[in-house]
């Protein structure tokens, strides 16, 4: 767990204040006793994945087995559905700056806009080009400037919508059949990238679209995810190695963590950066699936919590700053909250 390069060792505090109602149980006595929730999604087998926090604080998620857009009302405990157009396969939903929510239709290569009561207000197309060989946006990240990043795993490109012109650029992988996977953006905009076959982090510039690739310290390294802290860290976990990294874009320089040797073979997958900058995974090789967090002053991985559920695998996960909480789906048909820390006691009215 020695770091390879010397870590960075600032850290950002935030001090947070509300949070949701969930389930009867008392909330943990402390910071260090994160608190989980899941709740049965009434779809069966539906593969519940990839949730957002509204505005309003429900929670969007897609059903990617069985074509819908999903809410949950964690006050009221209730579910509701909006069916997608036939074929849309969806992979990840994303609530805009606006409160609009966004779906990225893997399998009929659209971006689908909803308003916030459930209304189809705008479907984009992806549109054929030069080096695209499937459409299927995958996932979405926001670029701070109006516009909307997504990757395209089989399609091995990343593309970028301008919110308001509708106007739409694809970039190509340099990398064959490298299967862009898990994205961010930075405080500047740019996209961050993990390639999934081609074991490299890419950055590409918001606004002149220029590429760069950084190639992971290990052969056959397998990243599935990538989050960034509040010092501009960008991290990711190897899924196929059981390793937890980052890499500065200062210094260009990696840092890597093998995860505990009795958590593997772990399959790190999910993950999330609290408001504390601990780094959260979720390990689908154990079953029941696992939750570690690492933090990175003390060099450290906490004990596994266990996901009651089973989980199966978790794919995608986000950190929700008002509730101090990480949201995510999993293959077992549940949605889940991880209340990381005391502070996230008492009610979001």
């Amino acid at each position: 767990m020695r770091a390879t390069t010397r870590a960075i060792s600032s850290w950002f505090s935030l001090a947070l204040l509300t949070a949701l109602i969930v389930g009867s149980a008392p909330a943990a006595a402390s910071a260090a006793s994160p608190k989980m929730t899941e709740w049965t999604v009434p779809y069966p087998d539906s593969r519940p994945r990839d949730p957002s926090v509204g505005r309003d604080w429900r929670i969007w998620f897609v059903g990617q087995t069985d074509n819908y857009l999903g809410v949950f009302n964690p006050q009221s405990h209730s579910f509701n559905r909006i069916a997608l157009p036939t074929g849309t396969r969806p992979h990840s939903a994303l609530v805009g700056p606006d409160g609009d929510i966004w779906v990225a239709g893997n399998g009929n290569g659209t971006l689908l806009r909803y308003t916030s009561d459930g209304q189809l207000r705008t479907t984009i197309s992806v549109p054929e080009s030069a080096g695209l060989s499937t459409r299927d946006p995958h996932t979405l990240a926001f670029d701070g400037h109006g516009g909307l990043w997504f990757t395209m795993q089989n399609g091995n490109a990343v593309g970028h919508l301008q919110v308001d012109s509708g106007e739409l650029r694809v970039v190509p992988m340099k990398t064959p059949q490298s299967r862009p996977y898990g994205l961010i953006r930075d405080h500047q905009g740019n996209a961050w990238v993990v390639l999934f076959a081609g074991g490299k982090l890419v950055r590409i510039g918001h606004g002149d679209f220029q590429l760069s690739e950084f190639t992971l310290p290990r052969e056959h390294a397998r990243p599935r995810r990538v989050a960034i802290d509040s010092q501009g860290l960008i991290w990711y976990v190897d899924y196929a190695q059981d390793y937890l990294g980052h890499f500065d874009p200062r210094s260009s320089a990696f840092s890597e963590w093998r995860l505990p040797e009795e958590q593997r073979p772990a399959a790190p997958y999910a993950m999330a950066i609290d408001a504390s900058d601990r780094v959260w995974l979720f390990l689908t090789a154990p079953q029941p699936n696992k939750v570690l967090s690492f933090d990175r002053a003390r060099q450290q991985f906490s004990e596994a919590i266990t996901l009651q559920s089973g989980g199966g695998a978790v794919r995608h996960a986000e950190f929700h700053p008002d509730s101090d909480s990480i949201w995510f789906g999993t293959d077992r048909n549940t949605l889940g909250q991880l209340r990381v820390s005391s502070a996230a006691d008492g009610s979001s009215d």
